[in-house]
């Protein structure tokens, strides 16, 4: 079991590709090892959830006019495991092309060990979240690469004040460059230019939605694009809101003993999500959760404008809540 970049620098051409895992947190790198496939292969992508047994066969074992083999990617694969479970899959040993199969959350040894089972000798890549010292050091290159130099107490500051998450790191130091040809980047320019994590007002946007008032969600929505906020962080707190919903109905302990679960210790957010719990319906939640997770997609993969992906997002997930 390999880290994408570890893989990426033993076979830089691809030339050994074969069917393959790729799991982990960290979206980025997994964005970037797709990068690097496309450059050199024709790649077809789809959705787990948007397939069944036949056409997944059809998908893996078509054949290219051009080429002789071509890269199917699946993303949420997990989602198709149980519709393949009983069925044949001797046709992944026999086509040309070749599969991989993304999943944006880690997995357990016994997740691995289950799909290992039923798909046979398969590549494992992971992506997970990297270390703060490690991101530290990309930082310094990246902009040494641009002829600039950054004291390391700038560089602590950007990984305190964005955080780990290297989609992120990515959209902000971009910014930063940007502004580094014109100014010297100080702590000053930092409070200014980078995006905090708006907290407050994602809980106030769930809120809102919860409550069934979808002008008001977006009345909120629209006032952290005029502070500067950019939407994916807006998206990423609606999501982890959501998410802590889900998975307290799930685990289904005493409130206390769940908070303490979910690393939820702080006051203001206990009595957040005891007021929601009350209020949303269970069975809602699982149909928002897709939806969350399609809509990051969208602005990580697809590259859609984030600000109406979340907007749509925000009218999608009213209208359940609604009906």
């Amino acid at each position: 079991m390999l880290d994408v970049l570890d893989y990426i620098k033993k076979d830089s051409s691809f030339e050994h590709l074969t069917h393959t895992i790729l799991y982990g947190k960290d979206v980025y790198f997994i964005q970037y090892f797709e990068q690097l496939v496309r450059q050199k292969y024709e790649t077809k992508t789809y959705w787990a959830d948007e397939l069944d047994y036949d056409n997944f066969k059809n998908i893996v074992s078509s054949k290219s006019i051009f080429n002789k083999k071509s890269v199917v990617i699946i993303k949420n694969f997990t989602e198709l495991l149980s519709k393949l479970k009983k069925e044949n899959l001797d046709f992944l040993k026999k086509t040309q092309n070749i599969l991989i199969l993304e999943e944006y959350e880690d997995l357990s040894e016994k997740d691995i060990k289950n799909i290992q089972n039923l798909l046979g000798d398969i590549n494992i890549l992971t992506s997970k979240q990297k270390k703060p010292d490690y991101l530290k050091s990309l930082i310094q290159k990246k902009f040494k690469k641009e002829g600039i130099e950054l004291k390391q107490d700038i560089i602590d500051t950007i990984i305190s004040t964005i955080g780990t998450d290297s989609l992120n790191l990515k959209n902000e130091t971009d910014k930063l460059i940007l502004l580094a040809k014109s100014m010297p980047i100080t702590e000053e320019v930092l409070s200014k230019a980078m995006i905090k994590e708006p907290k407050d007002e994602a809980f106030s946007i769930v809120d809102a939605l919860v409550n069934q008032d979808i002008k008001r969600a977006l009345s909120i929505f629209y006032d952290t694009i005029k502070l500067g906020q950019h939407p994916l962080l807006t998206l990423g707190f609606i999501q982890k809101q959501f998410t802590n919903m889900y998975l307290a109905f799930k685990i289904n302990k005493s409130f206390d003993e769940t908070c303490k679960i979910l690393g939820i210790n702080h006051p203001f957010q206990k009595n957040i999500l005891a007021k929601q719990l009350k209020t949303i319906k269970k069975d809602k939640l699982f149909g928002i959760i897709k939806i969350l997770q399609k809509a990051d997609m969208n602005i990580k993969y697809y590259f859609q404008d984030p600000a109406e992906v979340v907007e749509k997002l925000i009218i999608d997930v009213g209208i359940i809540l609604k009906t």
